[in-house]
């Protein structure tokens, strides 16, 4: 297309969405008569998005195109189908609807000092996002409208070629971050409404794994199998794989978001058969230094351990390269971070350790759980007393007996955390008596030589609750600490009732001695 024709294009004026003048309509005719919409998406490609005089063109052309096709005769729409349905023409009028999605690009050209992106290293993306969004809603539509006119038109194909570059800006643009705005984010939403009315897919997961021959892009080696090479993610997940290697994912933060919220609609047991492309990435967000990445990573790494099988995350040693990864966040002070880890450990360590509960066996729950007891220990901060105490009673329950290795410690911990409120949650002294009760539960048989310590410390808690003049309501902790008494009384009734009662002639407030009397009544 020459130069003096998209010139004449950027002549038609457009306001509101509409032609401005007769003028303009006159214009707008020609075009249609003497230019094929192929060739008007291919200019595209010849304008630099980097010149700011050049962008600003661009940009304006991208706007009266869209007008041109929301106002474009059914006819001319049509020679634009047909051509995806020829052999000879079809790869052509792929790159056209190819050109338009790379003005939407947001890679970057180097990484910045601290691996931090800001909205100034991204400028125009979001704009330009909403004009390609827009101009391929508009197209897909049109489309659609068209083939209700031409009844024996195939327009699968084309729809289908639309469809597929319109998810892969609209993934980039959904949530929040330094490359999108709030129209670009409402823009991308409505494209994925539009994409799963079109295709009549009740989920964005149906939608990912609609098999077509008619996309191409990306990587087609032969070990990957028909169903990946043929459904909507495996070709994203191929387009995407050069953007996602050790050396370049960094540069390509929209397609690192895109990768991780399509892996969230990616469900069991349709994950399964994409592990060899997903893992690999979730990995290298997990290793890197920043923080965000890491939490991204180890939310990926969660979904995939919930949604993949055992057998299949042990072949190859997936499993054990997932734990020594995780593992190393087991040092972090983030709170948000260490909790997200915690989650993972429990899942993996679940495909990784079998028969924990052997008597004498020690396993990989083990080295987990003293770490986290290392780190609970003498804890200051509350929030991460909060993430410390959070997993404790289920690994004393994946533990099962062999939690007495810990007794001592683990004892001297819950007398540590249940003296401190952490007020107006009171999460960690709730999580904390959570673990005692089912320490108690686990380790039945070695209580009754703890029995002394452990009502010392329940004791403690109900009196200093009760005569606490705090406005918080501590009905459920107090509700923990009775419960985990009566369980105590049922192993060890004749010391547990005769401490109690001993208890009864010490001046404490009435309502102490009435909650500890639920304890010796039957």
């Amino acid at each position: 297309m020459s130069v003096d024709t998209r010139a004449l294009l950027c002549k038609v004026n457009v306001e509101n969405g509409c032609f401005r003048s007769p003028r303009d309509k006159d214009i707008a005719k020609d075009i249609w008569e003497r230019h094929s919409l192929q060739n008007l998406l291919e200019a595209l490609s010849h304008v630099s998005r980097d010149s700011s005089i050049k962008r600003i063109f661009n940009e304006k052309y991208i706007v009266i195109l869209t007008v041109l096709i929301e106002n474009g005769p059914d006819g001319w729409i049509k020679i634009f189908v047909d051509g995806f349905n020829d052999v000879n023409v079809q790869t052509l009028c792929v790159n056209s609807v190819r050109t338009i999605s790379k003005v939407a690009s947001a890679e970057v050209k180097s990484e910045t000092e601290y691996g931090l992106f800001d909205a100034e290293d991204f400028p125009h993306v979001a704009k330009r996002s909403c004009l390609v969004l827009n101009i391929l809603q508009t197209l897909l539509r049109k489309v659609t409208l068209c083939g209700r006119v031409y009844k024996e038109l195939d327009t699968w194909t084309c729809l289908f070629q639309i469809g597929y570059f319109l998810f892969g800006i609209a993934a980039q643009q959904l949530k929040d971050n330094p490359w999108t705005n709030t129209n670009s984010e409402t823009l991308a939403n409505d494209s994925i409404t539009l994409l799963l009315e079109t295709f009549q897919c009740p989920s964005v997961c149906e939608f990912l794994l609609l098999d077509t021959k008619h996309v191409f892009p990306g990587d087609q080696d032969l070990h990957y199998s028909t169903h990946v090479k043929k459904s909507v993610i495996g070709k994203l997940l191929l387009q995407w794989k050069p953007h996602l290697q050790r050396k370049t994912w960094r540069k390509n933060p929209a397609i690192a978001s895109s990768f991780s919220w399509c892996l969230q609609y990616l469900k069991y047991p349709y994950l399964s058969e994409f592990l060899e492309l997903v893992l690999p990435p979730c990995l290298l967000f997990v290793d890197d230094h920043i923080v965000q990445n890491k939490e991204m990573g180890t939310r990926c790494l969660v979904h995939i351990l919930q949604n993949a099988t055992g057998e299949e995350l042990r072949w190859y040693g997936r499993a054990d390269v997932i734990y020594e990864a995780l593992k190393l966040q087991m040092y972090t002070t983030e709170e948000s971070l260490l909790g997200l880890t915690h989650d993972a450990l429990l899942l993996i360590l679940k495909v990784i350790v079998k028969d924990s509960e052997n008597l004498g066996a020690t396993t990989k729950y083990d080295e987990i759980f003293s770490l986290i007891l290392q780190a609970a220990f003498h804890e200051n901060k509350l929030v991460l007393r909060r993430v410390h105490s959070c997993s404790l009673h289920t690994f004393i329950e994946c533990l099962g007996v062999n939690v007495v290795k810990y007794m001592k410690r683990l004892l001297e911990l819950i007398e540590e955390y249940l003296e401190i409120s952490d007020a107006p949650s009171e999460e960690a002294r709730l999580n904390t008596l959570i673990a005692l009760r089912s320490l108690i539960k686990t380790a039945w048989t070695r209580i009754p030589s703890h029995s002394d310590v452990i009502i010392k410390d329940l004791v403690k808690l109900i009196h200093q609750i009760s005569t606490s003049e705090s406005e918080v309501d501590d009905n459920q902790l107090l509700t923990l600490a009775v419960e985990c008494l009566k369980l105590l009384k049922t192993l060890d009734e004749t010391f547990v009732s005769k401490s109690i009662q001993q208890l009864q002639d010490l001046p404490f407030p009435n309502k102490v001695h009435a909650i500890l009397q639920q304890v010796v009544v039957k």
